[in-house]
């Protein structure tokens, strides 16, 4: 008996996820953002070089970078000085307005060395957004009630699109905000949702013309494929307008699918602990000290991910080093690196919206000019990898 048809035929989306969720979520937030008559600014509380921001600058959007409230409460001062230092302007989205002094933590005695104290200013969005000309879209690390409470204003003025990681605490909390101001809550696969099991990435569309817009570029109406088409046939076939137009947009959306990775770019990465770049005017480099460097990656879905790490030198006087590396408080390898090495690590994400915590530790360090050197990193790539 001949198998079914169906059986070797499937709606794109769901072939897409099986090379890996992020994918579903990349096409996501290309179809929304090109389904914008104009697009003007994008504010977001994610850590800096997320998926969003870098498809929003792709499409010309304006990008602002705000404090994620979560971290900073965690790391401190050094988190929110290497914020501030890529750009991320000292204020955090809330329900409430107040004024958060970090102090520097020091001990007894070093009081007169102490740096000085950041203000994290946290604001509601009408506080925070009024007199602005065109918000199209504002993005939450965690997207609950008492944030879409402070926007009464901007909802009425402007009715942006929103998005983030919604917890199954405040999904009923922000359906009902939905409904009460005419917005459609969605995933990431534009299905209608009223519960998530899990924390999930969620989109509040501010009307149906929108939706069905992004709804028509993910193609959800263009019937199965075969299962068996490789990944660049299968988006090529899938989404030609999405992919396939002759803009940023689409080429960048293209270049994150196609290829599988993304990377991040040395000036703009949130760290605690690297020196800052250096370049010979062909290569750029950071140097990690004696104590080594935090790395925050913003991995955005749930899934297997293969993170990878090219060392350009070692301090004079080195030969090697032997590294260790942490990723979120566990330590996945202990390696023996030279001048060159490129050392990956896989890592599997349980959560949507998960901030990978990087520790990079090396055992040998020389002291020159004054501070500790080890090796230097000159660049960090992101991989996802079929499960």
């Amino acid at each position: 008996m001949l198998p079914s048809p169906s059986i070797n035929f499937s709606p794109p989306i769901e072939l897409i996820r099986d090379f890996h969720n992020v994918n579903a979520e990349i096409l996501a937030i290309s179809a929304f953002l090109r389904s914008f008559i104009t697009l003007g600014d994008v504010f977001l509380d994610t850590v800096p070089q997320s998926l969003e921001a870098k498809l929003a600058n792709a499409a010309g959007a304006r990008v602002s970078y705000l404090m994620n409230q979560p971290l900073c409460d965690h790391y401190g001062l050094d988190y929110i000085q290497s914020a501030k230092s890529c750009g991320v302007l000292p204020v955090a989205l809330g329900g409430n307005e107040i004024d958060i002094n970090v102090e520097p933590r020091v001990e007894a005695g070093f009081e007169g060395l102490a740096e000085n104290a950041e203000t994290i200013k946290v604001r509601k969005l009408d506080s925070y957004l009024s007199g602005r000309v065109n918000v199209s879209w504002t993005v939450f690390s965690q997207l609950t009630l008492d944030k879409l409470t402070g926007a009464k204003e901007l909802v009425q003025t402007h009715r942006p699109l929103f998005s983030g990681i919604i917890s199954p605490e405040c999904i009923l909390d922000v359906s009902e905000w939905c409904i009460t101001n005419g917005y459609h809550l969605v995933d990431s696969d534009l299905q209608d949702i009223q519960s998530v099991p899990v924390s999930a990435y969620c989109w509040l569309v501010p009307t149906k013309s929108m939706l069905q817009q992004a709804y028509r570029y993910l193609g959800k109406d263009s019937g199965l494929v075969k299962r068996s088409l490789p990944l660049v046939r299968l988006i090529q076939q899938s989404w030609p307008e999405l992919l396939g137009a002759n803009d940023n947009l689409a080429k960048k959306t293209y270049d994150l699918i196609a290829n599988q990775r993304t990377w991040y770019y040395l000036d703009s990465l949130a760290n605690i602990g690297l020196d800052s770049i250096e370049t010979d005017g062909e290569n750029y480099w950071r140097w990690l000290g004696k104590n080594g460097a935090r790395l925050f990656l913003p991995l955005h879905s749930e899934g297997y991910f293969r993170l990878s790490f090219n060392f350009f030198s070692l301090a004079s006087g080195l030969s090697h080093a032997t590294l260790r590396c942490f990723i979120n408080g566990r330590l996945m390898t202990t390696y023996m690196i030279e001048e060159g090495t490129e050392l990956s690590v896989s890592y599997f994400a349980r959560e949507a919206g998960e901030v990978a915590e990087i520790l990079l530790v090396s055992e040998e360090a020389c002291y020159i000019d004054g501070k500790f050197l080890s090796c230097s990193l000159s660049e960090v790539t992101l991989q996802w990898v079929d499960s």
